[in-house]
């Protein structure tokens, strides 16, 4: 039988789900505006945007209050909580591209964190790059 969701995270969620589709344009113009940063860099891109589905948001919330060592008590807490509401993938042609795509961002918005990087860097990478070997020749990408 389920447990009964914490009323904090059932009014935080049903919140969330009346505004999901003003998140998800709030998250294509944010994907239109890296999109035109990275095409007047000359950086090859695919960006992609979603906002959380307002069902996994809530399993995410449940598992998140069954770790923490008190239950949520206040949709502020959830906000701090929560950094994923709205994402935006930047997926790059040319990994070296990695550098300048952090500073573009910096320089266009207020970051509270650095990115997260995917796949993370493996070590002796560039120096492969600059010597004309590619990752998938010397088999050094992750997995």
């Amino acid at each position: 039988m389920e447990q009964q969701m914490n009323p904090v995270i059932h009014a935080f969620v049903e919140a969330y789900r009346k505004k999901w589709e003003e998140y998800a344009r709030i998250a294509e113009s944010v994907r239109a505006r890296v999109k035109t940063l990275l095409d007047a860099g000359g950086i090859m891109a695919i960006v992609t945007s979603r906002a959380k589905d307002p069902d996994r948001l809530a399993a995410k919330l449940r598992r998140m209050d069954g770790e923490r060592q008190t239950p949520f008590a206040t949709q502020e807490e959830i906000f701090e909580a929560i950094h994923d509401l709205v994402g935006v993938r930047i997926a790059l042609y040319f990994p070296a591209d990695g550098a300048r795509v952090r500073n573009l961002l910096r320089a266009h918005f207020n970051m509270r964190q650095d990115s997260k990087v995917f796949p993370p860097p493996v070590p002796g990478f560039e120096e492969l790059v600059a010597r004309g070997r590619t990752a998938h020749e010397r088999k050094i990408y992750p997995g």
